[in-house]
Protein backbone atom coordinates (compact mmCIF):
# COMPACT_ATOMS: atom_id res chain seq x y z
CA UNK A 1 0.00 0.00 0.00
CA UNK A 2 1.63 3.01 -0.70
CA UNK A 3 -0.01 5.07 1.39
CA UNK A 4 1.14 3.42 4.44
CA UNK A 5 5.06 4.34 3.08
CA UNK A 6 6.36 7.82 4.61
CA UNK A 7 8.98 9.57 2.71
CA UNK A 8 12.47 9.05 4.61
CA UNK A 9 15.80 10.35 4.06
CA UNK A 10 18.40 8.35 5.67
CA UNK A 11 21.99 10.57 5.78
CA UNK A 12 25.03 8.91 5.02
CA UNK A 13 25.77 8.96 8.51
CA UNK A 14 23.08 7.31 9.78
CA UNK A 15 23.31 4.28 6.86
CA UNK A 16 27.28 4.05 7.85
CA UNK A 17 26.02 3.71 11.76
CA UNK A 18 23.52 1.06 10.86
CA UNK A 19 25.65 -1.00 8.84
CA UNK A 20 28.32 -0.50 11.51
CA UNK A 21 26.24 -2.12 14.37
CA UNK A 22 25.41 -5.21 12.28
CA UNK A 23 29.10 -5.41 11.19
CA UNK A 24 30.14 -4.99 14.27
CA UNK A 25 27.49 -7.65 15.89
CA UNK A 26 28.62 -10.01 13.68
CA UNK A 27 32.56 -9.35 14.33
CA UNK A 28 31.64 -9.90 18.14
CA UNK A 29 30.02 -12.99 16.66
CA UNK A 30 33.13 -14.41 15.12
CA UNK A 31 35.45 -13.86 18.13
CA UNK A 32 33.68 -15.42 20.42
CA UNK A 33 32.71 -18.52 17.87
CA UNK A 34 36.52 -18.40 17.35
CA UNK A 35 37.72 -18.06 20.91
CA UNK A 36 35.22 -20.50 22.22
CA UNK A 37 35.01 -23.25 19.70
CA UNK A 38 38.02 -22.82 17.17
CA UNK A 39 37.56 -24.53 13.78
CA UNK A 40 40.41 -27.62 13.66
CA UNK A 41 41.56 -28.49 10.41
CA UNK A 42 41.45 -31.92 9.59
CA UNK A 43 42.50 -34.03 6.34
CA UNK A 44 39.59 -35.94 4.52
CA UNK A 45 40.23 -39.12 2.84
CA UNK A 46 37.32 -39.58 0.26
CA UNK A 47 37.40 -42.46 -2.26
CA UNK A 48 34.29 -40.67 -4.05
CA UNK A 49 36.41 -38.26 -5.18
CA UNK A 50 39.41 -40.10 -5.96
CA UNK A 51 41.94 -37.73 -3.09
CA UNK A 52 41.94 -36.05 -0.16
CA UNK A 53 41.43 -32.41 1.07
CA UNK A 54 41.75 -30.25 4.26
CA UNK A 55 38.59 -29.36 6.16
CA UNK A 56 37.95 -26.92 8.84
CA UNK A 57 35.67 -28.13 11.43
CA UNK A 58 34.66 -27.12 15.08
CA UNK A 59 33.38 -29.59 17.93
CA UNK A 60 29.79 -28.22 17.85
CA UNK A 61 27.48 -27.52 14.82
CA UNK A 62 25.56 -25.32 17.00
CA UNK A 63 27.54 -22.29 15.66
CA UNK A 64 26.94 -22.70 12.24
CA UNK A 65 23.28 -23.18 12.89
CA UNK A 66 22.88 -19.89 14.23
CA UNK A 67 25.27 -18.53 11.47
CA UNK A 68 22.44 -19.57 8.83
CA UNK A 69 19.55 -18.91 10.97
CA UNK A 70 20.81 -15.05 11.09
CA UNK A 71 21.69 -15.19 7.65
CA UNK A 72 18.22 -16.46 6.90
CA UNK A 73 16.12 -13.84 8.83
CA UNK A 74 18.65 -11.02 6.96
CA UNK A 75 17.24 -12.49 3.81
CA UNK A 76 13.65 -12.68 4.64
CA UNK A 77 14.31 -9.19 5.41
CA UNK A 78 15.19 -8.22 2.75
CA UNK A 79 12.43 -10.02 0.88
CA UNK A 80 10.01 -8.58 3.15
CA UNK A 81 11.45 -4.97 2.43
CA UNK A 82 11.48 -5.75 -1.48
CA UNK A 83 8.07 -6.66 -1.10
CA UNK A 84 6.69 -3.70 0.79
CA UNK A 85 8.35 -1.34 -1.48
CA UNK A 86 7.77 -2.59 -4.85
CA UNK A 87 5.29 -0.04 -6.37
CA UNK A 88 7.49 2.86 -5.33
CA UNK A 89 7.47 4.37 -8.69
CA UNK A 90 11.13 5.83 -9.72
CA UNK A 91 13.25 6.06 -12.83
CA UNK A 92 15.90 4.39 -10.73
CA UNK A 93 13.59 2.11 -8.92
CA UNK A 94 15.78 -0.64 -8.53
CA UNK A 95 13.52 -2.67 -5.60
CA UNK A 96 12.02 -5.25 -9.00
CA UNK A 97 15.35 -5.93 -9.63
CA UNK A 98 16.65 -6.80 -6.12
CA UNK A 99 13.90 -8.77 -5.14
CA UNK A 100 14.36 -10.42 -7.74
CA UNK A 101 18.06 -11.29 -7.11
CA UNK A 102 17.21 -12.01 -3.43
CA UNK A 103 14.45 -14.21 -4.77
CA UNK A 104 17.16 -15.82 -7.27
CA UNK A 105 19.31 -16.15 -3.72
CA UNK A 106 16.97 -17.76 -1.47
CA UNK A 107 15.81 -20.18 -3.99
CA UNK A 108 19.55 -21.14 -4.77
CA UNK A 109 20.48 -21.46 -1.35
CA UNK A 110 17.48 -24.16 -0.31
CA UNK A 111 18.35 -25.75 -3.79
CA UNK A 112 21.95 -26.39 -2.55
CA UNK A 113 21.24 -27.03 0.74
CA UNK A 114 18.94 -29.75 -0.22
CA UNK A 115 21.45 -31.11 -2.87
CA UNK A 116 24.08 -31.05 -0.13
CA UNK A 117 21.82 -32.95 2.74
CA UNK A 118 20.41 -35.22 0.28
CA UNK A 119 24.16 -36.57 -1.03
CA UNK A 120 26.52 -35.18 1.21
CA UNK A 121 29.06 -35.41 -1.84
CA UNK A 122 30.96 -32.85 -3.28
CA UNK A 123 29.96 -29.80 -0.89
CA UNK A 124 32.37 -27.62 -2.19
CA UNK A 125 31.95 -27.89 -5.78
CA UNK A 126 28.18 -27.66 -5.19
CA UNK A 127 28.53 -24.41 -2.86
CA UNK A 128 30.76 -22.94 -4.82
CA UNK A 129 28.37 -23.28 -8.38
CA UNK A 130 25.63 -21.85 -6.27
CA UNK A 131 27.22 -18.90 -5.32
CA UNK A 132 28.55 -18.20 -8.81
CA UNK A 133 24.84 -18.68 -9.89
CA UNK A 134 23.70 -15.68 -7.55
CA UNK A 135 26.03 -13.54 -7.69
CA UNK A 136 25.88 -13.40 -11.68
CA UNK A 137 22.36 -13.58 -11.60
CA UNK A 138 22.12 -10.68 -9.37
CA UNK A 139 24.49 -8.68 -11.18
CA UNK A 140 23.21 -8.61 -14.17
CA UNK A 141 19.43 -8.25 -12.90
CA UNK A 142 20.44 -5.12 -10.97
CA UNK A 143 23.16 -3.46 -13.39
CA UNK A 144 22.26 -4.86 -17.24
CA UNK A 145 18.64 -1.96 -16.58
CA UNK A 146 20.81 0.74 -15.47
CA UNK A 147 23.40 0.15 -18.78
CA UNK A 148 20.10 -0.32 -20.61
CA UNK A 149 18.88 2.93 -19.27
CA UNK A 150 21.86 4.83 -19.73
CA UNK A 151 22.32 4.02 -23.64
CA UNK A 152 18.64 5.28 -24.01
CA UNK A 153 19.20 8.23 -22.07
CA UNK A 154 22.51 8.60 -23.92
CA UNK A 155 20.59 8.38 -27.19
CA UNK A 156 17.97 10.92 -26.08
CA UNK A 157 20.44 13.61 -25.02
CA UNK A 158 22.03 12.92 -28.66
CA UNK A 159 18.68 13.70 -30.30
CA UNK A 160 17.84 16.94 -28.50
CA UNK A 161 22.04 18.90 -28.96
CA UNK A 162 22.58 20.93 -31.36
CA UNK A 163 24.60 19.66 -34.46
CA UNK A 164 28.07 20.92 -34.30
CA UNK A 165 28.60 24.53 -35.85
CA UNK A 166 31.13 25.87 -38.07
CA UNK A 167 33.07 27.05 -35.45
CA UNK A 168 33.90 23.48 -34.08
CA UNK A 169 34.19 21.93 -37.23
CA UNK A 170 36.69 24.44 -37.99
CA UNK A 171 38.39 23.04 -34.88
CA UNK A 172 38.67 20.11 -35.84
CA UNK A 173 35.75 18.70 -34.16
CA UNK A 174 33.69 16.66 -36.30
Amino acid sequence: NMKSLKVRKISDLKLFLAESIIVSVWLIYLIIYSAVDTPKPREVISSKIDGRYISCSSKSSVWNIVLYSVEGLFLLYGIYLCYAIRRVNSRWNESKYIAFGIYNLAIVAVVCFVIVAVTGQNTYIIISVGILVSVLVILCVVFIPKFLLLNKSKDYFKSVTRPNTSIEKGMGMI
